[in-house]
């Protein structure tokens, strides 16, 4: 037996770009025209991050964690699956976040910013940015449009969108609700290095770009008074 340090990340990949594409394609075309309805929303995600509105502190999470446990259960449980049987241990981690972001929003345990702040424009802007452009990096990704990812309906940009989200709001929830976003980042650009498709810099790149806008509005402790 081959020890396992001898291994190379291909050899427990399960499937083929050629299998995924197609399956990506079958999934878009049974899901029409959802994909206007999440992009939508994760347009108006990134407005209510700038514009005020009573409740949106409540809403967005909620309706974000409902994006969560649609893509746990439509894609990752129902047909990535079939491909991947690391998809069975996926689908409970999304269905998990998508349950704590919509108790955090319906508890009110996040907060979004008051004024428009230079924080809060550059995490919209990102979240725009994959909300709108994620679909259009399918040719990129060695994909045809049909096969295109869309946010609320795959991992990828669900994940990415959710990190951007989160980079811009507060809360004692938001550091948690950071973490199976970020580490499926980190799986899916391990996935796409292996597949041999120069998106996974993408996907760092945005999921690092969430987490350097997080960390970088973090405001000091107040000054202790003696």
């Amino acid at each position: 037996m081959s020890e396992w340090w001898t291994y190379e990340l291909s050899d427990f990949l399960m499937f083929s770009p050629r299998v995924y594409v197609r399956l990506l394609a079958a999934y878009n075309a049974a899901m029409w025209p959802a994909q206007v309805v999440t992009i939508a929303l994760g347009l108006a995600a990134a407005a209510l991050l700038l514009v005020p509105m009573r409740g949106r502190e409540r809403l967005v999470p909620a309706a974000l964690g409902v994006l969560w446990t649609l893509v746990a259960w439509a894609f990752l449980w129902e047909r990535y699956a079939t491909i991947n049987w690391g998809a069975l241990y996926a689908a409970p981690a999304f269905a998990l976040q998508g349950v704590v972001l919509i108790a955090a929003g319906l508890s009110g345990r996040l907060s979004f910013p008051a004024t428009r702040s230079a924080g809060a424009i550059a995490a919209a802007a990102l979240l725009v940015a994959i909300v709108l452009g994620w679909p259009l990096l399918a040719p990129l990704f060695g994909r045809p449009f049909d096969a295109a990812e869309v946010f609320g309906l795959v991992p990828d940009p669900t994940a990415l969108a959710t990190l951007a989200l989160l980079a811009a709001i507060g809360g004692g929830a938001r550091i948690v609700l950071m973490i199976i976003p970020a580490l499926w980042s980190l799986i899916a650009a391990a996935t796409l290095f292996t597949l041999g498709s120069s998106a996974w810099v993408l996907v760092l790149a945005a999921a690092a770009a969430a987490v350097a806008l997080s960390v970088s509005r973090r405001t000091p402790p107040a000054p202790r008074r003696w």
